[in-house]
This record gives structure tokens, C-alpha cells and sequence, in this order.
């Protein structure tokens, strides 16, 4: 039981600290491979023109078009977009507010928790 309360709290924990950030303002094959050079393993979060978002892991960029898989398994879901249809790049980022607030949470409830727990009888 305590076990599955961890993974509970390590998945909280790292999703927590993390927010999505924009990679670059316009999204042209140069940036975006500028972008990929720098974090090679990165996982981007696309948005279409038609403003649909999907996850893209295993990125690389040819030409005028964005490649990589849809998922981080077999089956392996390819995915090929042409940048005439990408209207933004977004990319996970380590956020320092959202890490003190993750702090500030747990600190919080193990207060309420000890405050709030049986004085014992001697």
C-alpha cells in the first residue's frame, strides 16, 4: 500500500515541477532544429493550425517538415507535420513556482497532520 502512495507521490511530484513553455516565438525549421540540438532527447508538445496539441518524442526535423513517433511504445505512431502546419512549438521546463508551491503543500499538510494527531497519554 505505501508503496503505490509513493509512485502516487513521485508522478505528483515531477509533473508538479515542471510547466510547458513556448521553445521559440515562431516556429521555423531552423529554430526548431537550433532547439533540438540543444536538448536532443527533448519530447515537444506541437499545436496545429487547427489548434490541436499532440506530444511528439523522438523529434528531428527534415527539411520543411517535423518528424518523430506519437508515443513513447511499440506500436509506434509516426508522425510527419509540415511547418506550414505548426502554429506552435511548447516544450516541458522546470518551474520554480510550481515547485515551491509542491513544497509548500506537503510541508503544509504534514503540519496538519502532527498538529492534528492524538497527544498521547502517559
Amino acid at each position: 500500500m505505501f508503496r503505490s502512495h509513493r509512485a502516487v507521490l513521485l508522478v505528483l511530484a515531477l509533473t508538479a515541477c515542471t510547466a510547458i513553455h513556448p521553445v521559440t516565438s515562431a516556429p521555423t525549421p531552423i529554430s526548431i532544429q537550433a532547439y533540438l540540438d540543444r536538448h536532443p532527447d527533448a519530447a515537444v508538445q506541437v499545436i496545429d493550425t487547427l489548434g490541436r496539441g499532440r506530444w511528439i518524442y523522438d523529434a528531428r526535423v527534415h527539411g520543411d517538415t517535423l518528424l518523430g513517433v506519437g508515443n513513447t511504445s511499440p506500436p509506434w505512431d509516426p508522425i510527419a507535420l509540415p511547418f506550414s502546419q505548426i502554429r506552435d512549438v511548447r516544450a516541458p521546463r522546470f518551474s520554480m513556482v510550481r515547485t515551491a508551491g509542491l513544497l509548500g503543500g506537503v510541508v503544509a499538510i504534514v503540519g496538519i497532520t502532527a498538529l492534528s494527531a492524538p497527544k498521547p497519554v502517559y
